[in-house]
């Protein structure tokens, strides 16, 4: 005996039986706000509740993440595939942008793209995290310097800042985190100084070399990652609260921690230094004992 045929759902109870659909627009915003751009962007075939949801949604871009899901590997380089992609994106969503991060770009010939991109996200007003990468010489725009949203900013390989450095910039960046860019003891000197609200900085640097001194009223947090330098100094530091390190090459090497009254951590990546003094005491790195 065969079973009765299964009743066709009309449209309107399937839209009942949709619990999700029916959640507030800020709460599907956040949804959308945690699941990958592409994933996000598929949502909009789902019903005509979805079609727009994810161009008003706070947008968490990685250029990571917009590589098809199967990728040929005999097909590359891939700067123009993502290039175009995130120009769709930037002229489809009219929501805020809070995290961008541009590291497909292979060559000089994407910059002006990633100009638009940084320039394009600044100008809304939201972007808080932001991540670049580069391996030709690349300048950050100077529009980015004068971003009062940006608080957390990781530049990687040959990006580079714009000469001359303006009095005072990145007004509310918390975090700033170096690695293998363009690096001198004066441009250092001259982040510290100028980065008013700077809390956390991060280097990893291959070019820094002889004397690096760190005076800084507001850091709390600092790690280094160096190898060409002889000595390291933390000269005024009131707020200063963890130091990290870790020195590559086996030349001789001194940390000197003359003033740094909060520090609570001190972290020794490894211990390839000759002598670490704190305030008035030097210790001897050899009886130190490392957990």
């Amino acid at each position: 005996m065969s079973s009765p045929p299964r009743k066709r759902l009309a449209e309107h109870e399937l839209e009942e039986l949709d619990y999700i659909s029916q959640l507030p627009d800020c709460i599907l915003h956040t949804i959308l706000s945690l699941v990958p751009i592409k994933d996000a962007i598929r949502t909009s075939v789902l019903s005509s509740r979805w079609r727009h949801l994810w161009k008003a949604t706070p947008l968490h871009l990685d250029d990571v993440f917009l590589l098809p899901d199967n990728p040929d590997p005999n097909i590359g380089p891939w700067g123009h595939w993502i290039r175009e992609a995130v120009t769709s994106i930037f002229a489809a969503h009219h929501g805020p942008i809070e995290t961008l991060c541009l590291s497909r770009f292979e060559d000089s010939a994407f910059h002006p793209a990633m100009d638009r991109f940084v320039e394009s996200a600044v100008q809304r007003g939201c972007i808080r995290q932001l991540t670049l990468v580069s391996f030709a010489s690349y300048q950050i725009p100077p529009s980015l310097l004068k971003c009062n949203s940006l608080r957390q900013l990781s530049l990687y390989r040959n990006c580079r800042f714009p000469q001359p450095l303006p009095p005072s910039m990145f007004p509310n960046l918390k975090e700033l985190r170096l690695t293998l860019v363009p690096l001198t003891n004066d441009l250092l000197r001259i982040l510290l100084s100028e980065c008013r609200s700077l809390e956390t900085l991060r280097v990893v640097d291959d070019s820094l070399n002889h004397v690096v001194n760190i005076s800084s009223p507001r850091l709390r947090k600092l790690v280094f990652k160096l190898t060409d330098f002889k000595e390291l100094i933390i000269k005024d530091a009131p707020n200063l609260e963890s130091l990290m390190f870790n020195f590559d090459y086996y030349t001789t090497k001194n940390v000197k921690v003359l003033d740094a009254p909060k520090l609570q951590l001190l972290g020794f990546i490894d211990a390839e230094f000759q002598t670490l003094q704190l305030g008035g005491t030097s210790l001897d790195p050899q009886v130190l004992i490392f957990c």
